[in-house]
């Protein structure tokens, strides 16, 4: 089975959270994972029990992608099923050429996040795709419905994401499957950090706002992952003299360490398909305030298992703050409600397995 990623281990994010640990789930199925993904020069690639080809993501785009395309195009020669969670124009080309069985993880939509990160819209992700796109969003949203339906199944961890890919004109038959995370040992850790968040930087993620509230709450803050807003958000910290500390990007059992050593999570996204680092600070056992945004809420039982909040409303932000820290049993009663919904909804072998039935359709036809 080819896994496909835009990102992998050392960076930081879901997919490059989720792909490692599926490959570690197909060796257990008795099937052979083997992995494409892109790389930074400079980053130390990591040791795995399955062969990983890295692509050098500093190439010029054009040629990265041509690369990118033949190397896929070489791989699904010797493959029996194809799961992208990532690369997925580069996937569909190659799909083109050479038909397998494929299975694609769809989180969010490409073409909003890259409008927003790079300023070109100040819309949601529900106004944007219901706007008229201009010309270079159109073509770049038909490239992606064009590339999704040369997969054979599509999944996704959100129903309100389902519906918008239904609209990008793709015919390809969609399922709903949430994300899932293991349960982890609980170790008790001294706690170090007020809050903590673990995500890329990149500016629909917020962390100016989580920075200045934190400030504003006299609080501790521990910001975990790197990108390109990273400077600027070390520059904000030390304008504002809050007390942050950015740890960049970690091993797994680093960013679980640093979570068991935090009260709160925060995530204050303006989209979220289903964040795996919100379940694994669930499954730590922390409460979490998050933006009202549908994968947040979709998770969060508001004065449950954590709180949300509207991402313009940051003055509700710091009283939550205030309130949860000045709290330790409130802190645990939300934390312990956190672990219990893991437990009951949020199984990583309960969403792998479904995916993995998924793409042994070809071996069972």
């Amino acid at each position: 089975m080819l896994l496909l990623s835009g990102i992998y281990p050392p960076d930081i994010g879901g997919p490059a959270t989720n792909i490692p640990e599926f490959a570690q789930f197909l060796l257990g199925a008795n099937h052979s994972p083997e992995v494409i993904t892109l790389k930074n020069s400079h980053l130390i690639p990591k040791n795995c029990n399955w062969p990983v080809r890295y692509i050098n993501r500093n190439r010029f785009l054009l040629v990265r992608v041509i690369r990118t395309i033949i190397v896929i195009h070489k791989r699904l020669k010797s493959v029996d099923s194809v799961f992208a969670n990532g690369l997925i124009q580069e996937t569909g080309i190659s799909l083109l050429f050479r038909p397998k069985w494929s299975v694609v993880k769809i989180v969010g939509d490409p073409v909003w996040e890259r409008a927003k990160n790079r300023a070109e819209t100040e819309l949601g992700i529900l106004e944007f795709n219901q706007s008229k796109l201009n010309v270079k969003h159109r073509i770049q949203r038909e490239i992606l419905a064009w590339s999704l339906n040369n997969f054979n199944q599509i999944i996704c961890p959100s129903l309100q994401l389902k519906g918008i890919i239904e609209n990008w004109g793709v015919n390809t038959p969609i399922s709903f499957i949430p994300n899932g995370v293991k349960e982890i040992d609980l170790p008790v850790l001294e706690k170090n950090y007020d809050l903590v968040t673990v995500c890329r930087i990149i500016s629909l993620k917020n962390c100016d706002k989580m920075i200045t509230s934190c400030k504003e709450t006299s609080s501790s803050l521990a910001i975990v992952g790197d990108g390109p807003e990273i400077e600027k958000l070390k520059a904000l910290a030390q304008s504002l003299d809050a007390r942050v500390t950015f740890f960049g990007n970690l091993e797994p059992k680093e960013v679980f360490e640093i979570l068991l050593q935090s009260r709160i999570y925060l995530n204050f996204s303006d989209h979220e398909g289903l964040s795996f680092a919100l379940l694994e600070a669930m499954a730590c056992g922390l409460p979490s305030i998050v933006s009202k945004v549908p994968g947040n809420m979709a998770v969060i039982d508001d004065g449950i298992d954590g709180y949300t909040v509207d991402i313009k409303d940051t003055l509700r932000l710091n009283q939550l703050i205030s309130h949860l820290l000045t709290s330790v049993s409130l802190q645990n009663k939300l934390g312990q409600a956190a672990i219990n919904k893991i437990k009951e909804k949020y199984s990583q072998n309960r969403q792998l397995s479904q995916v993995v039935q998924l793409l042994e359709q070809v071996i069972i036809k």
